[in-house]
């Protein structure tokens, strides 16, 4: 499958489709939903990593309600009917980046060296970020807070 681009910019390439799960869910990734997921983050530019929750926790994952404000939204919008399991490439443009950093949303560096990296990324005037996503949960939203289950 080749390259998706978003109207916002936004770009993704989809790398396993996942799978349907319940009815509820069928959709994907929605506005609204509780998703989980194991994500990484790299600068575009060098391929330099940033970001990785692979190992943070028991579950690997990263959970959080889609449309919520805590999340990068373009990061958000190219995860829209990511099924569970699947898997995708998602490139964020530099604009959109600058705006989530000033709103406080982007995920903390994992290292000292991320951070640095994120830092020269923003110096550098190209902060485009490639977030490689794996969903590993996804609910419709509740207004429960926690961990998000993986809904088959």
């Amino acid at each position: 499958i080749g390259w998706v681009e978003l109207d916002s910019g936004v770009s993704y390439r989809e790398f396993d489709t996942g799978t349907a799960g319940t009815r509820a869910i069928r959709k994907g990734v929605q506005n609204g939903y509780n998703v989980g997921a194991i994500l990484t983050i790299r600068t575009l530019s060098e391929d330099l990593l940033i970001y990785s929750n692979r190992g943070n926790n028991d579950l690997d994952e990263l959970s959080w309600k889609v449309g919520s404000g805590d999340f990068p939204k373009g990061a958000e919008e190219g995860m829209m009917g990511m099924r569970l399991g699947s898997t995708r490439r998602i490139e964020v443009p530099s604009r959109m980046i600058f705006a989530s950093r000033n709103t406080g949303v982007l995920p903390e560096a994992t290292t000292q060296i991320g951070k640095e990296r994120y830092e020269e990324a923003f110096r550098s005037g190209d902060a485009t970020l490639v977030f490689d996503v794996r969903i590993t949960g996804i609910q419709p939203g509740d207004n429960r807070q926690g961990k998000v289950s993986a809904t088959r």
